[in-house]
């Protein structure tokens, strides 16, 4: 091979330096992309509000990046054609990319190029590298700058229609605690005015009249303590029920209030749901395409595919010249 390279040198030198000029010729035509990578990572899926009102050691989980499988979501919140279109009306794509809006297909068309210029890829710690590619540099950093924060929004509106949804259960399931509340205090009341209180007490002290009027024979305050006790054996039942559901109430009023504090925090908090490691800058040089690598690796393909092309060619020559020569020999 070697012997072929130098007996074809001046051939194959010519043709490399043919090609590689060629190629370099044909990169000066295609429009250079400049790269821009912004780097984020998931929040941690905890529930901020209960965290925050409760105080508890978790609360620092709010500031913990997410594992995989937060990540692959907010890889598919991005890749969602909700924040696609969102970004698309918010930086004009279509103007952007010379896409006419009045033609039908002109989604189909946005959607073909952003494939091609936008990659998105989790590296091995779930960070989410948004690496877009743009023949403006300054845009580039714009778009994966912007597809980042409506990520965030997307998923922060998505919680909080959740939230809103829970708020808005909690405040009917909270409504009708305290309707039952009322109820039962006005039923009480009512026993009340009749002489039913502490029916424990009550009884006791009443009692303990008695037998002292028993023992000084006052017939009059007898009869006086037998009318109060009256009342207590005829509603002393009821009363101890009611008491015993005002109790169950309060408790159950108790847990829907601090339930409706973590639903009004949750739906009114601003907490990000994403952590903007690396902000998407302008690149000060292309990406693509890498005009010098690519030419010469097309001189090295021409000189390996000329050399071949040699070979075989001189390959068949001394094949034919042979079978020429052996047919010669037997005419002879």
């Amino acid at each position: 091979m070697v012997r072929y390279a130098w007996k074809y040198r001046i051939t194959l030198t010519l043709v490399t330096i043919a090609a590689t000029v060629l190629t370099y010729g044909i990169t000066l035509l295609i429009t250079p992309l400049f790269k821009s990578t912004a780097v984020i990572y998931a929040s941690s899926p905890v529930n901020s509000g209960k965290e925050a009102i409760e105080g508890t050691s978790s609360y620092k989980g709010i500031a913990e990046f997410g594992n995989e499988d937060e990540a692959e979501q907010l890889m598919e919140v991005v890749s969602s054609n909700t924040v696609k279109r969102k970004v698309a009306r918010q930086l004009d794509l279509w103007k952007h990319y010379r896409i006419d809006t009045l033609d039908p297909l002109k989604n189909y068309y946005l959607d073909n190029i952003i494939s091609d210029n936008i990659k998105l890829s989790l590296s091995k710690f779930n960070a989410l590298r948004i690496e877009v590619y743009d023949y403006d540099k300054t845009f580039s950093a714009l778009l994966a700058n912007t597809l980042a924060t409506e990520a965030d929004s997307a998923y922060r509106a998505a919680r909080r229609t959740r939230t809103l949804a829970a708020l808005k259960v909690v405040k009917g399931q909270m409504d009708l605690a305290m309707s039952d509340y009322y109820t039962l205090v006005d039923s009480i009341k009512h026993y009340r005015k009749l002489g039913v209180f502490d029916l424990p007490e009550q009884t006791k002290e009443i009692f303990r009249a008695k037998a002292s009027a028993v023992a000084q024979n006052n017939q009059a305050e007898i009869n006086r303590i037998n009318g109060m006790l009256d009342p207590l054996e005829r509603y002393s039942a009821q009363n101890m029920g009611l008491e015993l559901r005002l109790v169950n109430t309060l408790k159950e009023i108790s847990t829907l209030s601090q339930n409706l504090k973590v639903a009004q925090v949750e739906a009114e908090q601003e907490i990000p749901s994403i952590f903007m490691i690396d902000k998407a800058v302008a690149p000060e040089v292309k990406a693509y395409p890498k005009r010098a690598l690519v030419s010469i690796a097309s001189g090295i393909a021409s000189f390996v595919l000329a050399l071949f092309v040699l070979m075989l060619s001189s390959y068949f020559k001394n094949e034919i010249l042979n079978s020429s020569v052996a047919e010669s020999d037997k005419k002879q």
